[in-house]
């Protein structure tokens, strides 16, 4: 699944954002732990008051534009630990297929060069020098 996909599942309790941890595995942000447990009551097969992150609960399919159904869904409480390990990028099979995304990180750049302007203070000052270069006089 997408990003876009796992918004549309949540439906009207939208999540805030998504974080993904791995391949599988992702963190759909609320404001609050209340709409949180809301979010995940709506989608379980079996509603129930106990919900914690301890337990993965069975959740209902989710069927895409495409038609293809997605059936094998748990869902819990994030904790602590449900965080992206350093270098998952590095072990991705999304980024191994899809590769990564250099426009982003150029279009950061080219957002950084933007919000410089010519009436900055490194510009008053003769400009930006690189670190470990010395200006010649």
């Amino acid at each position: 699944m997408a990003t876009k996909d796992i918004e549309e599942y949540f439906g009207d309790r939208k999540p805030i954002k998504i974080e993904w941890i791995n391949d599988t595995s992702c963190n759909a942000v609320f404001d609050s732990a209340e709409q949180a447990k809301e979010a995940i009551q709506d989608l379980l097969l079996e509603p129930t008051s106990d919900i914690n992150h301890t337990l993965l609960r069975k959740a209902k399919v989710y069927t895409m534009e495409s038609g293809r159904t997605v059936n094998n869904l748990h869902l819990r409480l994030a904790s602590e630990w449900d965080v992206k390990e350093r270098g998952a990028r590095e072990r991705s099979r999304y980024y191994l297929l899809h590769g990564v995304n250099k426009d982003i990180n150029s279009r950061l750049g080219k957002r950084r060069i933007e919000k410089k302007k010519p009436n900055d203070i490194l510009s008053r000052l003769g400009g930006y020098q690189e670190p470990g270069r010395r200006r010649r006089h």
